[in-house]
């Protein structure tokens, strides 16, 4: 587990992190950046969906729900699952795909 130190120990000395009993509980900065990130990504994902149909849509949203909900499994990690319903593009499929 050291090799993850060194990545941990920047974290905790950028203010992302701190150190709580043993566990990594994430600052008021750590969770903004987190949401910037989380930001960017689902930004880059509805970019590259764009030209999905509404049905490939819906069912890669229901399918990434279930993974989710199967990756995180304990009910203290659930909060961590949005309540935020996904948008659906508005765009028509691309004839050509």
């Amino acid at each position: 587990m050291d090799y993850g130190r060194p990545y941990v120990d920047r974290l905790v000395s950028e203010g992302m992190v701190e150190r709580a009993n043993g566990t990594l509980v994430l600052t008021d900065a750590g969770h903004q950046a987190a949401d910037r990130l989380f930001a960017a990504r689902r930004e880059g994902l509805r970019e590259l969906l764009a030209d999905w149909s509404t049905d490939e849509y819906a069912e890669l949203g229901e399918l990434l729900t279930k993974l989710s909900r199967a990756l995180l499994g304990e009910d203290a990690d659930r909060h961590l699952i949005s309540a935020e319903p996904a948008t659906t593009p508005r765009r028509k499929a691309n004839p050509e795909s």
